[in-house]
Order: structure tokens, then sequence, then C-alpha cells
């Protein structure tokens, strides 16, 4: 077994991530680019800001198309994130837990109109505005709150928050981690 903690519960780590979500504030939206201020797509949005903060190394999403969410049932999105995890050469393991509520530095999942799976996916930069590239509308990244817009708080679908972990007596998987002194 091996004890994991959030990986945003040091100040100076959601420092970064709240500075990295900044920089994409107000960028256009753009399928699958990552290039803040030019374009991001709602799975690259996240990403990036993982990737500048320190969660990410690195990366490397799935195939996906824009609207897979209105043709499949199954929710790639949810999928990946309960998959995804880093081990790195120290021992040291960054993954997602899925969670009830959510709070700075959650990766969320949300099922948009007209669509049979939650696809589009935000970042958490308190504990209830969330940080996401749309594609109808303004299309660009914006920020909502999910406690007070009814539009987005009612489609959440799933709340992953980045953990990591120092792997004791050899590897572990996701399943077998302590969250919190408690499974």
């Amino acid at each position: 077994m091996s004890e994991a903690v959030p990986f945003y519960s040091l100040p100076e780590r959601i420092t970064a991530l709240l500075e990295a979500s900044a920089k994409c504030k107000g960028t256009p939206f753009a399928p699958k680019q990552m290039a803040p201020g030019f374009g991001l797509d709602c799975v690259r949005n996240p990403a990036w800001c993982y990737l500048q903060s320190g969660f990410f190394t690195k990366f490397t999403p799935p195939n996906y198309a824009m609207d897979s969410g209105s043709h499949s049932a199954k929710s790639y999105l949810i999928d990946w994130f309960e998959k995804w995890e880093e081990v790195h050469a120290n021992g040291l393991r960054h993954f997602f837990v899925r969670v009830d509520s959510p709070r700075v530095g959650d990766a969320v999942c949300l099922q948009m109109p007209k669509t049979l799976s939650a696809h589009h996916c935000g970042l958490m930069i308190s504990d209830s505005q969330v940080s996401h590239a749309i594609f109808f509308g303004e299309k660009r990244v914006v920020i909502s709150d999910l406690g007070k817009e009814d539009f987005y708080g009612r489609r959440l679908r799933a709340v992953f928050r980045p953990m990591q972990t120092v792997a004791t007596g050899g590897y572990a998987s996701p399943k077998d981690v302590i969250v919190g002194g408690a499974r």
C-alpha cells in the first residue's frame, strides 16, 4: 500500500496552476490545439495548466473526435481520467482519483446538451469556478461558476482529483492507494 495526497495541496502548486490558467483565459477555441493565446480545446486547456504546474511531465492524449459525445454513450474522457498515471524513476506516481465534490486543481467532466456522454472537460480554479474552452457561443476559454450557473452545474458528471504518491514496498495501483488515511 502507498500513501497518497492531493497534488494541489501545496500553496506554491496552486499558485502555479492558477497562473497557468490565467494565461489561458480568453484563448479562442481551436480543436486539438494547445497554445494559450492562440488556440485551446477543452481537453488541452487543463492539460496545459497541469504541464505548467508540474502535475504532467508530458501530455499524449488518445485520439478523440470533437463530437464523440454525440455518437457514444461511453465517455472516453472519463475512461481516460480513470486509467491515466505517470510513474517516475524515483517511485513518485501521479494519477487521478474520482471524488464527489470539486476543489481547486480538479478536472471536471460535463455532459453538454444534445450529447450522450460526458465529453466536455474543465479545470477547477476555485471550489466553484471552472476554466473551460467552450465550442459554442463565445468559442473561447471562459470561467463559469458551477454553483451559480445552472447551465453548467447540472451537467457535472465526474470530478477527478490529481494525486501523488510514493510507492513503498513496490508498485501499487490507484485502487490500492489509501487516500487521506481511509480507502
